[in-house]
């Protein structure tokens, strides 16, 4: 499979031997996602009301390759603009055949935008937040586009959010449960 990627949507497949664009790729996903913001519906809302261009998600750009074990991890991101948290789900994908061999959800609070990369250890997902924010109201309503809504602090500090791999065991997994670093200096990376 030859998947291009990209920071705000799902990956689109590529024919590997003429690069002719197949269309998005929803990694196993059988809900229709395609034309969707990685917004998550407003809770209280019936389905039915929900303005149709919410409920998508969108696959990070940089997923890693275990050199342990050869799977190739990544994850999707859906924004929650009821209480500005973010919904994360890791999956972890075999070598042979990209068949999803675990994944795993996670709500980041305060969370207003994707972190752009991770950091992946043999027990951890390492997420690592800027100081951006976005002004949801506006980009929600068209008002202003993606990179106008954007606003950064370079001055405050991080965060990063830190999470058991999803195929550890459920030892493993009390072991090695998920933390928060906060306060993290301005700049670092």
């Amino acid at each position: 499979k030859l998947l291009t990627l990209w920071e705000a949507g799902m990956p689109y497949r590529l024919d590997p031997v003429t690069l002719e664009t197949l269309g998005q790729d929803f990694l196993g996903d059988t809900k229709p996602l395609a034309g969707k913001l990685a917004v998550n519906y407003m809770p209280g809302i019936p389905e039915e009301y929900q303005p149709d261009m919410l409920g998508g998600k969108a696959h990070t750009a940089h997923p890693k390759m275990c050199p342990l074990t050869g799977n190739l991890i990544g994850w999707t991101w859906a924004q929650n603009p009821a209480d500005g948290s973010m919904q994360v789900v890791f999956a972890e994908y075999c070598e042979d055949g990209f068949e999803k061999v675990a994944e795993e959800s996670h709500i980041l609070p305060n969370c207003a935008l994707a972190p752009h990369d991770m950091v992946l250890t043999e027990h951890y997902i390492v997420l690592h937040f800027n100081a951006m924010n976005m002004d949801q109201v506006s980009f929600l309503s068209g008002a202003k586009g993606p990179a106008e809504s954007l606003g950064m602090d370079a001055r405050a500090s991080t965060r990063a959010f830190v999470f058991p791999r999803p195929t550890l065991s459920k030892e493993e997994k009390q072991k090695y449960s998920p933390f928060v670093v906060e306060d993290i200096p301005a700049c670092f990376s």
